[in-house]
């Protein structure tokens, strides 16, 4: 139109606006006309270029629409996100204000809860010091007790001693010995060992409280074992007309056990059987071996009294008493019976029905123990109850050699208990010189008497048998002398401090005088070897060979300082003395005492075994090796070597 190509056009709408408008009429129900005509315009050369501007402007102004439409459309976009993040920031905002708010409240809980738990702990720490320091009370408080009733025991066990020594030393008298009254003796000494006996269970209580026992189990047989104890109980039965029977299904059945333990358990088993069984009444022993299993059955069954049946399961409780029991008793017998039976791996079960039974179970063979546990020990030997020499094991020595004539060996006794003391002396006085200390002055009379056996308690006075022994092994001028320990402690870390202190043997009390004299014998025969070796073997004594025997380091030293003065006839024992920094007379005894002969004799001894060597493997001649040897003159030499070998210097290496 614009350039005249054509003189006009119509320009009409699409009707599209015009047509939803109708058709929203006529949704709503409204009169609409049938026929509805668009408006039209007419374009000329004379609005030609008007029109085209609008054109273009409505273009243009629709592109701008649809710019600002796409930014809306990113602006919404951009609200949407940052709605969302304010959201979430709202969100954790609101948490984390709860959480502060919740916090704050926790931190109020937790501080007034602190608050609280310090006032309880304040409290219960005080409960405690007070439970403590109550605890700790009733502990010295118990221990002391204990002490006092350990002590105690102990201390009967040295009375004991005595009575059945003396009980001895009756029964070796032939008046005695062929007279009724042996019966009486016996009966005497039995009972006595029944004494040691409950005080040894006082001692074994506190030991087993400490686990302090050591199983030695040995092969026995169960049968024989049980009838030397059943024995010990024949009199009473005889005595109060009870049925004592012992019966088994094989009178060879072995069976590993400690005996000392066993015979406890016995002991406790049937002393309570005779004490609650009466008059006319009836208690057996019935050894079970079970053919089919690994096991062994011992029942101890009586008609006595028997345990309420609400006793029963505290019938191994310390200290436990059945109501029904209104007899004296510590309480302990059978709470040991129980763990030494346990200690062999066994049991022990109780029933009570027309009396009481109790049955020990224990294993066949040895698997069971440990190395440690097995020992070996004799076969049981058979022995009434009144032949009780054999308990003292008198036959069972050999004298192993009789006592100088010319002098007596010298005994040292260091003991603070003066019974003892008088009866150890009046027994060894006939083969002895004894001496005797109470303890106080024992180092001392060892240092002045040097004696051949020293014979010492250990609860003394003033030092204890353990630090006189070490004492007197550690000092040179005493470190020879045998020393027998005689104590009641029998524990093994007793014995093992013992051996520690340097103590040659231990003997607990009550011991048996046979075994102690005889130890006494034996310990001066070992002495006297001992002395033979060293006299004979003086050239051999050296450091280089050392067994770390202090006798044999003094006798090197000894032997050492003569050589280096072997040609110094002007060499004398108190040179020696003053070398070896003791004096005259405390070398005079230790050299006495380790090898008999006096300390110049032992000098000359030297000097003439050089001699001797010397006549054999040199030239020198006889002055010279006399001169080189430490005599004075080669007259005195020849004569001194002549004593000692009968025969002169010149025959001798003629020979």
């Amino acid at each position: 139109m614009q350039n005249g190509i054509l003189a006009a056009t119509i320009l009409y709408p699409t009707g599209g606006d015009e047509a939803i408008k109708i058709a929203m009429k006529i949704l709503r129900k409204e009169n609409v006309s049938k026929n509805n005509i668009l408006n039209t315009t007419v374009i000329d050369y004379r609005n030609a270029e008007i029109m085209k501007n609008q054109y273009d402007k409505i273009n243009k102004h629709q592109n701008e629409i649809e710019e600002q439409q796409e930014k809306i459309t990113q602006q919404e976009e951009t609200f949407s996100t940052q709605k969302n993040i304010l959201k979430v920031l709202l969100g954790l905002l609101i948490t984390s204000l709860l959480l502060a708010i919740y916090s704050v409240y926790s931190a109020n809980s937790i501080k007034k809860k602190k608050r609280e738990l310090e006032i309880q702990n304040k409290k219960i720490t005080t409960q405690r010091n007070q439970i403590k320091k109550f605890a700790e009370e009733v502990k010295v408080s118990n221990d002391a007790k204990t002490n006092f009733f350990t002590g105690l025991s102990h201390e009967f066990k040295t009375p004991i001693t005595l009575i059945l020594s003396s009980i001895e030393s009756l029964s070796e008298d032939n008046a005695i010995k062929d007279n009724k009254l042996l019966r009486e003796v016996g009966l005497i000494y039995n009972n006595s060992k029944r004494l040691l006996r409950l005080i040894n269970q006082l001692l074994d209580f506190r030991k087993i409280e400490d686990r302090k026992f050591i199983l030695k189990a040995s092969e026995t047989n169960i049968y024989e074992f049980s009838t030397g104890i059943f024995k010990d109980f024949e009199r009473e039965a005889q005595k109060r007309n009870i049925e004592f029977l012992i019966k088994t299904n094989d009178e060879n059945l072995k069976i590993y056990i400690d005996r000392n333990l066993m015979d406890k358990v016995y002991f406790n088993l049937l002393s309570n059987a005779f004490k609650f069984t009466p008059n006319n009444g009836s208690v057996h022993i019935n050894i079970i071996n079970e053919v089919d299993s690994n096991f062994v059955k011992i029942n101890f069954k009586d008609s006595g009294i028997g345990i309420p049946k609400k006793d029963l399961d505290n019938v191994f409780q310390a200290f436990f008493q059945a109501s029904n029991n209104n007899k004296v008793s510590s309480g302990i017998g059978l709470h040991l019976s129980k763990e030494f039976v346990e200690m062999h791996k066994g049991s022990i079960d109780v029933s009570s029905k027309h009396g009481t039974e109790f049955t020990l179970t224990l294993y066949k063979g040895n698997a069971h123990l440990s190395s440690d546990e097995i020992i070996y020990e004799p076969d049981l030997i058979d022995n009434s109850v009144l032949n009780f020499n054999t308990d003292f094991e008198e036959n069972e020595f050999v004298e192993v050699g009789a006592v100088r004539d010319e002098e007596h060996y010298s005994i040292l006794i260091i003991e603070d208990n003066s019974d003892l003391i008088k009866y150890l002396r009046n027994k060894l006085i006939g083969e002895y010189d004894v001496h005797v200390s109470d303890g106080t002055d024992g180092i001392e009379k060892a240092y002045e008497i040097v004696p051949d056996i020293i014979i010492c308690d250990i609860n003394l006075p003033d030092k204890t048998g353990f630090e006189i022994c070490e004492i007197l092994k550690k000092d040179l001028r005493t470190s020879h002398i045998p020393t027998i320990m005689l104590t009641a402690l029998n524990n093994k870390e007793s014995y093992l401090k013992g051996l520690e202190s340097g103590a040659d043997l231990y003997l607990t009390k009550p011991f048996s005088f046979a075994v102690l004299q005889q130890s006494i014998k034996t310990m001066i025969y070992n002495r006297e070897k001992l002395r033979y070796y060293f006299i004979n073997n003086i050239h051999k004594i050296n450091t280089d060979n050392s067994f770390g025997s202090i006798e044999q380091d003094f006798l090197s030293k000894i032997n050492e300082i003569i050589n280096e003065n072997l040609d110094n006839s002007k060499f004398s024992v108190e040179n020696l003395a003053t070398a070896l920094n003791i004096s005259r007379v405390q070398l005079y005894r230790k050299t006495k005492a380790i090898l008999g002969v006096s300390i110049s004799d032992y000098i000359q001894n030297i000097r003439l075994e050089k001699a001797k060597t010397l006549l054999k493997e040199t030239k020198l001649t006889i002055s010279e090796i006399a001169y080189a040897t430490g005599f004075s003159s080669p007259n005195y030499f020849s004569t001194s070597f002549k004593n000692k070998f009968d025969n002169s210097p010149k025959a001798y290496r003629a020979s």
